[in-house]
């Protein structure tokens, strides 16, 4: 049997190096500093522009189902929901990198490589992960269709980082 990089034996996980996961914990920490400027305005999330990427996801909250997430087309990004707040999470586990495939319905993501377990907001619910997914902060165009800037993580409590949707 053919080993993946991570040793899991080639269940297609990539692995994590010390310094990627060092290199999101820094962005996490610059966006917190930015985060902090950031306001809700008529029902949209508000964010700097100035240094964002924002990229549309063609999705609109309807779209996208209580304890369900998409896949953002060419982004390894998910468009989850729990219950009436979205949040864009990333697609890779934080144990070893290894892609997630929810499906929906289900009380928990859970990456296929070593099981590790995630709620639809990101967060542990099952070792050997120890990290949350990190976010990306999201907003609504002036179409209704949600846009995620790729251009850095957020922090799990910014207002960026939740889309309340009624």
């Amino acid at each position: 049997m053919e080993m993946g990089s991570c040793g899991c034996g080639g269940h297609g996980c990539e692995g994590v190096s010390r310094r990627e996961v060092l290199a999101v914990a820094a962005a996490a920490a610059v966006t917190v500093g930015v985060a902090s400027n950031v306001g809700r305005a008529a029902g949209a999330i508000a964010v700097d522009d100035s240094t964002a990427a924002w990229t549309s996801t063609s999705l609109k909250p309807a779209d996208v189902a209580d304890k369900s997430a998409k896949l953002m087309d060419g982004k390894p990004i998910l468009i989850s929901r729990d219950g009436k707040n979205i949040y864009a999470l990333s697609n890779k586990c934080t144990h070893k990198g290894c892609a997630l495939k929810p499906k929906a319905g289900e009380t928990v993501m859970t990456c296929q490589c070593h099981r590790a377990e995630f709620d639809w907001e990101g967060a542990v619910v099952k070792a050997p992960a120890k990290q949350p997914l990190p976010r990306y902060a999201l907003r609504l165009n002036k179409d209704g269709v949600i846009e995620v800037d790729t251009s850095a993580t957020v922090a799990h409590d910014a207002a960026s980082a939740v889309l309340a949707v009624p």
